[in-house]
């Protein structure tokens, strides 16, 4: 008996993963007869200028350890959160901006595990009723077509504390001044297929997100990180066994990541004696970035090991219609908008259109998604050199010079 419970448990879960073959199969020569497949966790950095459930101020990067942290960030007994709404504002910039169902009513969870880096031994997140669902993001590729990633869910959850190791000393150093963060965790659906097509997603991703203000998307500076979810399977065949790499800080070594995944998971299946019953045990890995390899840190953990619950100190977040037409009503102007209106407005070629806005991308992004002003970048500096957004007729410079210089 138990061993039917078995079988028939097998089958369930190998029809359920069935899901990810949304997308035509479209064989890959580094690996042929095998099929990829990739979703990512990303966690981007609100940008505002207090922290999601205290008045302290956020930090920026080299400045002095624990001088912007509150009671709360450092989890003293007997202090609660309130809820800083302009994150709930930029967020909603982000839902809007992929296209995503909008929750008007979601709540808040603690996500319990015990590291050096959150004071309080639980993170507070949005797991179960997050702010928005559903979504898509479109990408494009070189001799490629469109495609879309799909959103599964974006959430509100405060960022943990920076711990660093010095080897020489063999001690640990605890710097709060990044607990309680805001950070919106970006969750795709596996609609991935490729190293170059994760890339292709996360630099989208930035764009996308630094123009509505949301976050900078520095992933040099940490405020912008991914964690990776790898499988492969032979074509035909139910999707593998999925393991985490975390806490990737580039989209480069995102790819050499996942690249060695694929190799260390096709390894495994191939030495395995039975094929139609091996398996890659599922963990949690990092990633070495001298030898451009994953290691294991720990085997992966489900839900029932974080031991979630609703936080006590943080009732229902309830989003009005209105508010929510607010947001969109100011929405800046999204990155394939603009493509679009440079390309009719001035009659700027691909070449040009894609070379002003990978200047535009080193513009600085403000706080609380404030405007950055006349001067803050590229594509408004042109638009003002060249007659300005509004379709103008008093052309003041050509366009194709202005591109050129």
């Amino acid at each position: 008996m138990l061993r039917h419970l078995r079988q028939c448990r097998a089958r369930s879960l190998q029809q359920s993963r069935h899901f990810h073959d949304v997308r035509q199969y479209k064989e890959d020569k580094r690996w042929p007869g095998w099929q990829v497949v990739v979703g990512i966790e990303t966690h981007a950095q609100i940008k505002s200028r207090r922290k999601l459930f205290s008045e302290s101020l956020t930090s920026d990067p080299g400045e002095i350890p624990n001088t912007h942290v509150s009671l709360f960030d450092a989890a003293f007994p007997g202090t609660l959160p309130i809820l800083n709404h302009k994150c709930v504002d930029l967020a909603l910039r982000a839902a809007l901006a992929l296209e995503c169902d909008i929750q008007t009513r979601s709540s808040f969870d603690r996500k319990h595990y015990f590291y050096s880096d959150l004071p309080s031994g639980y993170q507070i997140t949005q797991q179960y009723a997050p702010i928005a669902l559903g979504g898509k993001l479109a990408i494009s590729l070189p001799n490629s077509p469109s495609f879309d990633v799909r959103i599964k869910q974006i959430q509100l959850e405060q960022d943990t504390a920076k711990s660093t190791f010095n080897p020489r000393t063999r001690t640990s150093f605890i710097d709060l001044n990044r607990a309680g963060t805001g950070l919106m965790e970006i969750v795709s659906e596996p609609n991935i297929r490729s190293p170059e097509e994760a890339g292709a997603y996360v630099r989208t991703l930035q764009a996308v997100l630094r123009a509505v203000g949301a976050s900078d998307g520095n992933m040099e500076q940490g405020s912008l990180r991914c964690d990776v979810n790898v499988s492969v399977n032979r074509v035909g065949r139910p999707a593998g066994t999925r393991c985490e790499i975390k806490n990737l800080n580039s989209v480069r070594f995102m790819m050499a990541a996942i690249i060695h995944e694929i190799s260390r998971q096709r390894a495994i299946l191939e030495a395995a004696p039975d094929s139609d019953t091996a398996t890659v045990p599922q963990e949690t890995r990092g990633f070495d970035e001298h030898r451009f390899e994953t290691y294991k840190l720990r085997s992966k953990e489900d839900a029932p090991d974080y031991r979630y619950m609703p936080d006590p100190n943080l009732g229902v977040l309830v989003l009005s219609q209105e508010r929510i037409k607010a947001v969109r009503d100011t929405l800046p102007e999204l990155p394939w908008d603009t493509q679009n209106r440079l390309r009719n407005q001035y009659g700027l070629s691909e070449r040009d259109v894609e070379v002003l806005l990978n200047v535009d991308s080193g513009r600085e992004v403000r706080h609380d998604g404030e405007a950055g002003g006349p001067e803050a970048g590229a594509v408004a500096y042109f638009d003002r050199l060249c007659g300005g957004r509004d379709g103008e007729t008093n052309t003041r410079r050509d366009p194709k010079v202005v591109v050129n210089w």
